[in-house]
């Protein structure tokens, strides 16, 4: 019974394919708010769903990961003055980035008039560094699937595998790691704001700062008044360790942007760390050893034919509106166009050998002149194997729910989806 209710789900599979638009089966990307989730724990190898964005149990031995790329950017922002505020917050790398409602949460205040007695209003400029980590990657040809799962394929427990493992599983995983900076001063010049801002981008971190340049008598009141604050999204902590992320002068700055690419660049397992930013998904049916446990290309798949294929018998009067009933006197008023054909119980023709009896649940035997039909016709068409294969992996990618509906097409035999099926 097991078997049958399992070779039922493939066939449930290739049926539904038949009556789904084409769709690319192959890999594809996921990059959106939901994967950047912090409550969910994406991990290679680990199934999903995309419909439910649900990840589910991890079905893929992963021990080591191909070397990941990186892109390293550093982005300087002046934001001192306020006749361009808006459009410089529109640049598409700042409102991109993890910090942006810091930004904007500072730009409100600074967009006020302070309330010191010299008049003078708040300056920003921000900096932002930002690296991107991809193509960390399972080793496929190395690292198989875990024997639990292989064990539920052979054993052709597909409801199992698909429920435990998803349709989809986690390929590769792009990581992003920021650091934010916003400094903020105040002065009464718009002229002088963009003046220090410039000397700020020249003494960008990484290189010794000039004490002559901020030594300056104008710029006294600026450095005075200059708050640093630092925001850090996806950091990890190297061996070297620091006790705080929090700034006051230039010097300091450099110290902890020294420490931050450190930890990002050469802390150990750096691959596995930062925040999630998309994932690579790959539908379990395009996995060669998905294919090779689970025997898909073994099993014999035959599916019955929808009932608009099956011919009709015809009235011997030629009265197209007339309607059958399954009695001796109007049975006796209908011919099939194949003399050896019989009726069915809802006037179909088909060969004696296909009527099948949905009470007994089996094919039998009727005679061709028998007073009133208890079978359907219900031949069967045998599935090219590479067919299963190509069907199932355009099906199951795109559908969040496909167990269930697994389940629910088992339980109704195939009803609803498979409405165009008699069963």
């Amino acid at each position: 019974m097991n078997k049958s209710k399992n070779h039922m789900l493939l066939f449930a599979v290739v049926a539904v394919a038949f009556y789904l638009p084409e769709i690319d089966g192959s890999n594809f990307i996921i990059s959106d708010e939901q994967i950047r989730n912090f409550d969910l724990t994406p991990m290679l190898g680990h199934g999903y769903r995309v419909g439910s964005d649900d990840f589910q149990s991890s079905c893929h031995m992963v021990d080591d990961t191909t070397a990941p790329t990186y892109n390293y950017d550093y982005t300087f922002t002046d934001l001192s003055d306020s006749k361009k505020l808006e459009k410089k917050l529109d640049q598409k790398k700042l409102s991109a980035s993890f910090g942006y409602a810091g930004i904007k949460a500072e730009l409100s205040i600074g967009t006020k008039p302070n309330s010191t007695s010299d008049g003078s209003k708040p300056r920003i400029v921000v900096t932002t560094m930002r690296i991107e980590r991809k193509y960390s990657s399972i080793k496929e040809e190395i690292y198989p699937m875990s024997d639990d799962t292989i064990n539920l394929l052979e054993k052709q427990d597909y409801n199992s595998f698909f429920k435990s493992c998803g349709p989809n599983y986690v390929r590769s995983i792009h990581r992003v790691q920021e650091v934010t900076s916003i400094f903020k001063f105040h002065t009464t010049s718009r002229d002088l704001a963009q003046e220090f801002s410039a000397g700020l981008k020249v003494q960008g971190w990484g290189s010794n700062v000039d004490h002559s340049f901020f030594a300056k008598k104008k710029f006294k009141p600026i450095v005075r008044s200059m708050e640093i604050k630092i925001l850090g999204f996806g950091l990890g902590l190297n061996k070297d360790g620091l006790n705080t992320l929090v700034t006051t002068s230039l010097d300091e700055f450099n110290k902890v942007m020294q420490f931050v690419f450190k930890s990002i660049m050469r802390t150990e397992d750096t691959s596995n760390i930062g925040i999630v930013y998309g994932v690579e998904l790959v539908p379990w049916v395009d996995n060669p050893a998905f294919q090779l446990a689970s025997k898909l290309l073994d099993e014999n798949i035959e599916r019955a034919l929808p009932r608009s294929l099956i011919p009709k018998a015809i009235a011997n009067s030629g009265d197209l509106t007339k309607v059958f009933i399954n009695d001796h006197a109007t049975r006796s008023q209908y011919d099939c166009e194949n003399y050896l054909h019989h009726i069915d119980k809802y006037g179909y023709c088909c060969e004696g050998t296909v009527l099948f009896n949905n009470a007994k649940q089996q094919y039998e035997t009727e005679a061709q002149d028998i007073i009133q039909s208890n079978c359907v016709c219900k031949p069967l068409h045998k599935i090219n194997k590479s067919i299963i294969k190509d069907n199932m992996s355009s099906f199951m990618p795109n559908d969040g729910k496909l167990v269930d509906r697994f389940d629910s097409v088992i339980q109704d035999h195939m009803t609803g989806v498979l409405a165009y099926f008699d069963i």
